[in-house]
C-alpha cells in the first residue's frame, strides 16, 4: 500500500466535462460507473498509479466493489495527503462508488457513505460548487425515507457549502426528480425541514413555488399530504417575512433574512434540531389525516417504496397511539410481512418493520388481529421466525387471553418447524451441483429457480458449499442472466455474492470443522459395534478364526492353563475374567520372558536353532494362528484344540535334541498362566 512520494508529481484536480453535470443522467448505476471510469483514467486521475490501480473497482462485481472500497480508505488512512489536496476527485469518488454499489450491497455502501462523511467534514478545500448537481441525486436520488448516512451527507453539504449556495443545486434536483416522476415523500420533507429552518433568498423562493406548482397531484398521489405541509410551511414563512420586512428600512429587507434564534439550529447535524435523521418527523407533520393517506396509499399499493411507506405508518402509529376505526389494519399486516421477507430488505429496515408490528399488537383489535395471525399462520408467502416473533408479542402485550372466553385454548405458537418440508426441487438441484458430472446442470436449475421465485430462499443449501462451489454457480447464474436479458435479478445474484464474501476464514473453516466432526462421530457410531464384536469372547458367534482366538479343549486346557476363564481384554494384551473382575497382571508371564525362558537351553548351532515361527506349531497354517489388531500389530494365538501328540510332532519336525525336546515338553506342560508370544 505504501507509494514512493519522490518520484511522484503532482496535477491538477479533476475537471469534469459539462455532460456529466446534467442531473438527469444520475438516475441509474451505470451513469455513477462512467463516471468511476473517467475519473480513474490515467490522464485524468490526479493520484499516484499505484493507487489509481487499487481504486479500479472493474470489473463490476461485488467483490472488486469491496477491494476497492477497502483500498479507498487504507491509502487514505496512509497518505490523506494526496486525497486532501484533490477534493472534487476524492468526494466524486466515494459518492459515485458508494452509488454504485447501490441496494444490493447496503453494509458496503453505508460503510463508504460513513467514511465519506468524515472526509468531506474534514476537507479545508471543499469541491467545486458545480458538484453539488452530482452530490445531491447521489445521496438521496434513490432513497425513500430516512438513511442516516446520506442525510448526515445532505446536513454536511448544507454546514460547509451554507444554504444560499446549497439550496439553488436542491431546486434543480425537485425539478429533474418531478420530471422524471422519481419524486417520493422525503425529497419533499427535506425542503420542508429547509423552509422551516431557514431563510430563504426571495429569488429561489419563487423557484420552489414554481416546482411545487407543477407537481399534479393527481400523478403524485403519494406526496399529496407532504405537498401541504410544504405549501403550509411556505405560507408561514411568507407571513414571517412580511412581518420582519415591514420592521425594517427597505437596505435592510434586501439582505437574506435569519430566521429566529427559535426557529434556527447551532447543532452541527444542520436543520433537523440536533437530530441526525429525517425518521421522526415533527409534531406539524402528524396528523390523523396523514395518516389516513398513508393507509390509503397501502391499501392501493400507491408508493414508491414499501419500507418508506411502512416507516411513515409506524411514526404516524407511535405519535397518535390510535389507528383509525374506520380502516382494516390488514393491507398493513400483510405489507409488512411481504416487506420483511424481501431479499433487498435491511437488517435496519427489518427493525423498524417490527416497531410496526408491535404497534400494531398494542393498537389494533384484540380478536380481530387474533384472527388474521391464524389466518396467516402456514402462508408460505410470509416469513415464519417472524410472524413467530410478532405473535408471541402479541401474546404478551395485547391482552388477548383475558378477553377470550376460558373454553377456547389459544395456540401457544404458530410455526411448527417439523411441519417445514424441504423442497424437493431445491435438494435435487444442489445435489446435480454437488457432483462435477452434474455440475452445470446444478447451476442451470438453481437459475431456473431463482427465475420463476426470485424471493426463493436457498441459503439453507448455499451455505454448505464449498468457496469454489459457490464461485462457480454465482459465475453460471451470471452467464445465464446474461443470456436471458435478466439484468432483474441481478440483485438477487449479488445477494449471493455479498453472502459468500462476507464470510470470513475463520467461520468457514469453523463451519467446516464443525461438518468434519459431525461426520466423524457418525462414522464412530457405526464402527464401534463392530470393534465390540470383533473383542467379543471366544465363545461369542463369530466363527472365523481370523478374528477370534480359538478357545482349548480340557486336554490342552490342563496342560497349558485354563484358557476359558479369561477373555482378550485389549488389544495391548490385558485380560479379564469373564465374569467382569480384572486379572491380577502379578501372576503374568510376559511373552519376551517365558518366549527367553523356553528358548535359553536351545542350541547354538544356527541350523538346529527353533525360530518362534517354527515353535509356533511351524508347518501349521499360520492365519490359524495369527491375527492382526486395528494398529496392525500381529499376535500369535493360543494354541487351538490339540493334544500332547500334535505337539511332539511339531517338535519332532525340528531337528532338535531329546533333552530340549523334553525340557520344553516339561516347561509348557508347567505352565500355569495363558501366554501371548509377539510373532516377530
Amino acid at each position: 500500500m505504501s507509494v514512493s512520494s519522490s518520484s511522484y508529481t503532482r496535477k491538477r484536480d479533476v475537471k469534469l466535462p459539462e455532460k456529466y453535470f446534467d442531473i438527469n443522467n444520475y438516475t441509474t448505476l451505470n451513469a455513477y460507473r462512467d463516471l468511476l471510469s473517467y475519473i480513474l483514467k490515467e490522464d485524468i486521475c490526479p493520484l499516484p498509479s499505484e493507487i489509481a490501480d487499487d481504486l479500479n473497482p472493474k470489473p463490476w462485481v461485488t467483490v472488486q466493489y469491496q477491494k476497492a472500497t477497502k483500498n479507498y480508505i487504507d491509502h487514505f488512512k496512509a497518505k490523506p495527503r494526496y486525497f486532501t489536496q484533490y477534493p472534487n476527485f476524492t468526494i466524486i469518488y466515494g459518492v459515485s462508488l458508494a452509488s454504485a454499489l447501490g441496494s444490493a450491497n447496503k453494509d458496503e455502501s453505508n460503510a463508504l457513505w460513513d467514511y465519506t462523511n468524515q472526509i468531506l467534514s474534514s476537507l479545508k478545500i471543499l469541491p467545486d460548487e458545480k458538484l453539488l448537481d452530482i452530490f445531491i441525486p447521489a445521496a438521496i436520488g434513490k432513497v425513500y425515507n430516512d438513511d442516516s448516512f446520506q442525510t448526515q451527507f445532505i446536513n454536511i453539504l448544507v454546514e460547509k457549502y451554507s444554504i444560499t449556495t446549497f439550496f439553488p443545486h436542491y431546486i434543480t434536483f425537485l425539478q429533474s426528480v418531478v420530471e422524471t416522476k422519481k419524486i417520493n415523500r422525503y425529497h419533499i420533507s427535506i425542503v420542508t425541514k429547509i423552509v422551516t429552518t431557514y431563510s430563504i433568498d426571495s429569488h429561489d423562493l419563487e423557484a420552489l413555488k414554481g416546482v411545487i406548482d407543477s407537481l399534479k397531484m393527481e400523478s403524485f398521489p403519494g406526496v399529496q399530504s407532504q405537498v401541504k405541509l410544504l405549501k403550509q410551511a411556505l405560507m408561514e414563512f411568507e407571513s414571517e417575512q412580511f412581518n420582519y420586512q415591514s420592521s425594517f428600512s427597505p437596505r435592510e429587507n434586501s439582505q437574506l433574512m435569519k430566521r429566529s434564534p427559535a426557529r434556527s439550529v447551532s447543532s452541527r447535524h444542520s436543520f433537523l434540531s440536533g437530530a441526525s435523521s429525517f425518521a421522526a418527523p415533527s409534531a406539524r407533520s402528524i396528523s390523523p389525516e396523514i395518516l389516513e393517506e398513508i393507509l390509503e396509499n397501502a391499501e392501493s399499493g400507491t408508493f414508491e417504496s414499501s419500507t418508506g411507506i411502512l416507516n411513515e405508518a409506524r411514526a404516524q402509529l407511535e405519535r397518535l397511539k390510535e389507528f383509525p376505526r374506520n380502516r382494516s389494519f390488514e393491507p398493513l399486516f400483510n405489507l409488512a410481512l411481504e416487506t420483511y421477507k424481501k431479499r433487498d430488505t435491511t437488517d435496519e429496515e427489518k427493525k423498524h418493520i417490527y416497531l410496526l408490528m408491535t404497534s400494531l399488537n398494542t393498537l389494533c383489535n384484540p380478536i380481530e388481529l387474533l384472527n388474521i395471525y391464524l389466518k396467516n399462520q402456514n402462508n408460505k408467502k410470509y416469513q415464519g421466525d417472524f410472524l413467530e416473533q410478532c405473535y408471541q408479542h402479541f401474546l404478551k402485550t395485547s391482552g388477548v387471553s383475558e378477553i377470550v372466553s376460558k373454553t377456547t385454548k389459544l395456540p401457544v405458537s404458530l410455526v411448527v418447524q417439523s411441519e417445514l418440508a424441504p423442497r424437493k426441487d431445491i435438494e435435487f438441484a444442489f445435489t446435480c451441483l454437488n457432483y462435477w458430472e452434474s455440475s452445470y446442470d446444478g447451476v442451470r436449475r438453481v437459475w431456473e429457480l431463482i427465475k420463476n421465485e426470485p424471493e426463493i430462499d436457498i441459503n439453507e443449501y448455499f451455505d454448505p458449499l464449498d468457496f469454489t462451489q459457490k464461485c462457480f454457480l454465482i459465475t453460471g447464474l451470471r452467464a445465464h442472466m446474461m443470456d436471458d436479458n435478466l439484468e432483474s435479478l441481478e440483485p438477487v445474484i449479488e445477494k449471493l455474492d455479498s453472502r459468500m464474501m462476507n464470510e470470513t476464514k475463520s467461520a468457514r473453516v469453523a463451519r467446516e470443522a464443525q461438518i468434519v466432526g459431525e461426520k466423524m462421530s457418525e462414522l464412530i457410531k457405526t464402527e464401534t459395534p463392530k470393534m465390540r464384536n470383533y473383542r467379543s469372547p471366544a465363545g461369542s458367534s463369530r466363527s472365523s478364526s481370523r478374528q477370534t482366538p480359538s478357545r482349548l479343549d480340557s486336554s490342552h486346557s490342563s496342560r497349558y492353563g485354563d484358557y476359558s476363564k479369561y477373555e482378550t481384554g485389549s488389544r495391548f494384551g490385558n485380560l479379564k475374567h469373564l465374569d467382569g473382575t480384572k486379572f491380577d497382571s502379578s501372576s503374568r508371564v510376559s511373552s519376551s520372558a517365558y518366549k527367553s525362558d523356553l528358548l535359553k537351553d536351545l542350541p547354538s548351532d544356527r541350523s538346529s536353532r527353533i525360530t518362534p515361527r517354527k515353535f509356533s506349531l511351524a508347518n501349521q497354517d499360520k492365519s490359524d494362528f495369527m491375527m492382526k489388531t486395528p494398529n496392525s500389530r500381529v499376535l500369535s494365538k493360543p494354541p487351538s484344540s490339540s493334544s500332547k501328540a500334535s505337539v511332539n510332532v511339531a517338535l519332532s519336525r525340528n531337528t532338535v535334541t531329546a533333552e530340549v525336546r523334553a525340557k520344553v515338553l516339561a516347561r509348557t506342560a508347567n505352565a500355569k498362566t495363558p501366554v501371548r508370544q509377539t510373532h516377530v
